[in-house]
């Protein structure tokens, strides 16, 4: 049997990130991402038998995320965070009871080979939005950061967590999906018309 050399690209930046409504459907693109971190949570089980580990039982119980950003829109932090804001909207305010509304979180990241990978988390919630607030230098200007963790779970009917499409993975003849048809709805499942909906690459292009 033959022996092959591997090779794959690899990430060169993170790119543009998305905030889906689950109730309303709608899709806002922000374009601030700093770093975006993925850490799954998992349950591990090892079986014994015969004094020795026979199996071992794993399952994925959610994701923790961590997002490093120059900014989010006050729009996506009140939203999500649950914040009650005024009817002219100048107003919010942190209560204790407030409720942390679910939401789908997505993000981009653009490979060494000119292709990009797409994620979607689609049920997620905002745990964590932080900032900082300095003194601007003498010249120049402040580094903004503003750090925010979310915390998936898996889809309850599908019981995905992760939807990923990666575009340097798509079999010869066909055609990858782009940024903006992937991220047009979000992705709950492997069930969805949109997985393997790739056209056929035209003859001659």
């Amino acid at each position: 049997m033959a022996i092959t050399t591997a090779t794959a690209p690899y990430p060169v930046t993170v790119g543009n990130m998305y905030f889906g409504d689950l109730t309303l459907g709608d899709i806002l693109k922000v374009e601030y991402a700093r770093n975006v971190g993925i850490s799954f949570i998992q349950t591990v089980q090892k079986i014994p038998g015969s004094g020795k580990i026979t199996d071992i039982k794993s399952r994925i119980t959610g994701i923790d995320v961590t997002l490093a950003s120059s900014r989010l829109p006050k729009s996506i932090v009140r939203k999500y965070r649950g914040q009650t804001v005024s009817t002219n909207k100048g107003f919010s305010a942190v209560n204790e009871n407030d409720t942390f509304v679910s939401f789908a979180f997505g993000f981009t990241v653009k490979n060494s080979d000119q292709t990009s990978a797409f994620h979607w988390l689609p049920n997620c919630t905002m745990t964590e939005n932080n900032s900082s607030y300095d003194t601007a230098p003498p010249e120049g200007a402040n580094d903004p950061v503003q750090d925010t963790k979310i915390s998936a779970i898996p889809d309850s009917d599908s019981g995905d967590a992760l939807i990923t499409y990666d575009q340097s993975e798509v079999v010869a003849g066909k055609v990858p999906l782009t940024e903006e048809a992937f991220f047009a709805q979000v992705i709950k499942s492997m069930t969805d018309s949109i997985i393997d909906s790739e056209t056929d690459v035209t003859p001659g292009t």
